[in-house]
């Protein structure tokens, strides 16, 4: 085993205080070099040991974030297809809409069409019921001067016998 030296531990120190920050490596320090210099070592040993074992979980952690890259790009793929889908729908829906539209100015020309021929024919239809009402008022007219003039005859035959 190397023998550690205040030169050894002032360079670690300003590693550690590069690294973690001051007050972090004066931590770390103090809990290496307190007990002496004999267990550097072995905390040193154990502090490998207990990186490695980080280094293995960050790798296990890596390979499965890599399987959810893997799984979300899948999911992203899906989703594409499932927006390409909706697009054409919305597409077809657009089509079937311009269909309609064309249809609905065909219909409106067509109600222009017939407001205009009603509307040349309203002055005729207030002649015709101008007609009407002097009919009705001939008819009334005359089946009063019927009927009255029955009445007379029937009264007169009836004077007569």
């Amino acid at each position: 085993m190397m023998a550690v030296d205040a030169r050894d531990r002032q360079q670690l120190r300003e590693r550690l205080e590069a690294t973690l920050g001051e007050r972090p490596a004066e931590v770390l320090m103090g809990h290496l070099f307190d007990e002496g210099a004999s267990e550097v070592g072995t905390r040193l040993a154990g502090l490998d040991l207990r990186l490695d074992a980080m280094c293995d979980r960050m790798d296990t952690m890596d390979l499965r974030l890599v399987e959810m890259g893997e799984r979300m790009d899948a999911m992203l793929v899906l989703f594409e297809q499932r927006f390409d889908a909706m697009d054409r729908r919305f597409d077809a829906m657009d089509r079937r809409f311009d269909g309609l539209e064309t249809r609905f100015d065909g219909l409106e020309t067509r109600v222009e069409s017939v407001e205009e021929r009603l509307g040349r024919m309203e002055p005729r239809l207030g002649k015709v019921e101008d007609r009407i009402h002097t009919l009705q008022n001939t008819m009334m007219t005359s089946f009063l001067v019927i009927t009255f003039s029955s009445w007379g005859l029937v009264l007169a035959a009836m004077a007569l016998t």
